[in-house]
């Protein structure tokens, strides 16, 4: 929680005018969360899950206190922000019905979070039925030695084969749902000249924040 990125992006998320709530968590077994780090996915999804269900009712809530019966309420819209580890729960935050759009930052997509943490799998989450209409943004480092920028390319590139498929086929998922096909959000990518996957320089913690609050 107390990470120089995910710092820099809850302070600038708090000062965001369009940001009624902003909230921070460190995962299980991490700061002051009990609990076990766990390899896999599966207990923080729910987890994020259980954060995710949280904010919405407590955004609910606040819009129905404060309306009056002459003002319509507004529409509570949840994002997912991720950073590495937490940009693969994001890509499974796609997939929850609270959320309107994720922000997955320098999610780790080389070699070694392919086959140790089974990393593609869960970022592939970006590309099912549930998830395919919402906003994704993937935002990572030229410079990043942990995850590479072409493994990144490689892996956004495959997120949205799979999504163009779900769009040009009639019987996919998304039409049996009801879906318009011509909803289907493509992941964005933007990259970030010069940047590692720890955002060290100010200069590119700069052009992050950028890229977080244009898409908000």
């Amino acid at each position: 929680m107390h990470d120089p990125v995910t710092a820099v992006l809850y302070r600038s998320l708090s000062r965001h005018p369009r940001v009624s709530l902003a909230l921070r968590y460190n995962r299980r077994g991490v700061g002051h969360s009990t609990g076990r780090v766990a390899l896999w996915a599966d207990s923080d999804c729910l987890d994020l899950k259980a954060v995710c269900a949280h904010v919405a009712a407590v955004q609910s809530s606040s819009l129905q206190s404060s309306s009056t019966g002459d003002v319509p309420e507004a529409d509570v819209h949840l994002w997912v922000v991720g950073y590495s580890w937490g940009a693969i729960l994001a890509a499974h935050a796609a997939c929850f019905e609270e959320v309107h759009g994720v922000i997955c930052i320098s999610p780790p997509a080389g070699f070694l979070a392919r086959n140790v943490l089974h990393s593609h799998k869960h970022l592939m989450m970006l590309s099912l039925p549930n998830s395919a209409h919402k906003p994704k943004l993937v935002v990572t480092g030229t410079d990043d030695g942990i995850a590479s920028v072409t493994s990144v390319r490689w892996l956004v590139n495959a997120v949205n084969k799979q999504l163009d498929r779900l769009q040009s086929d009639p019987g996919s998922d998304i039409g049996q749902q009801g879906s318009c096909s011509a909803s289907v959000e493509l992941v964005q990518l933007e990259e970030c000249l010069g940047a590692t996957h720890f955002w060290t320089e100010r200069a590119h913690v700069k052009v992050l924040v950028n890229h977080v609050m244009q898409v908000l």
